[in-house]
């Protein structure tokens, strides 16, 4: 093979590779946009769902890990939480979202020790105020005393969750009649 046939073959193959790589990243957005959408109708095993196929498509987006560690967060699966929290620190090092969410997730699961080192690195990746951060470690304590008696139902469903949500547009929804 000539020097020539080969770089067209391999420009080739980097242009497929480019192409699939678009392919992938629109099919990743509209599960990652749906994911969104349900996340904040508080169906945390849809949104789990959208965020795990999102991920098998694109392995290398902070933002995704993010977006489910947060969902994994919502469920109470707080060593999920880390492990996204540090894959998504490991593709952008300065990821304030996910050291918020890492240092949360310590301290929910009761790792004091580890709670103190995360929020020093969310100190250095801020300009935060020492209000902020006391106003955000008074939430996470509310929410480390808030129980949920649903809390395991939630989880089993995320768990053993293999179908797929429908959407609802509430724009294409009727408007009550007012009377």
């Amino acid at each position: 093979m000539s020097q020539d046939a080969f770089m067209r073959m391999v420009e080739k193959d980097a242009k497929e590779r480019s192409e699939n790589r678009k392919q992938r990243k629109q099919e990743s957005d509209a599960f990652r946009k749906k994911g969104n959408i349900l996340f904040g109708k508080k169906d945390y095993a849809g949104a789990l769902y959208n965020f795990n196929e999102a991920i098998k498509l694109i392995k290398d987006s902070p933002c995704l890990y993010n977006n489910r560690a947060l969902t994994y967060l919502r469920l109470g699966i707080y060593t999920s939480v880390m492990d996204d929290c540090d894959r998504a620190l490991e593709l952008e090092t300065y990821s304030l979202r996910a050291r918020m969410y890492k240092a949360k997730a310590l301290f929910l699961a009761g790792n004091l020790r580890n709670v103190e080192r995360s929020w020093y690195y969310c100190s250095q990746s801020t300009t935060w105020t020492s209000r902020q951060y006391e106003q955000e470690v008074f939430n996470m304590g509310r929410q480390k005393h808030e129980y949920n008696s649903d809390q395991e139902k939630v989880w089993q469903d995320a768990a053993n969750f293999k179908g797929e949500f429908a959407v609802k547009d509430d724009a294409s929804q009727p408007s009550p009649k007012s009377t």
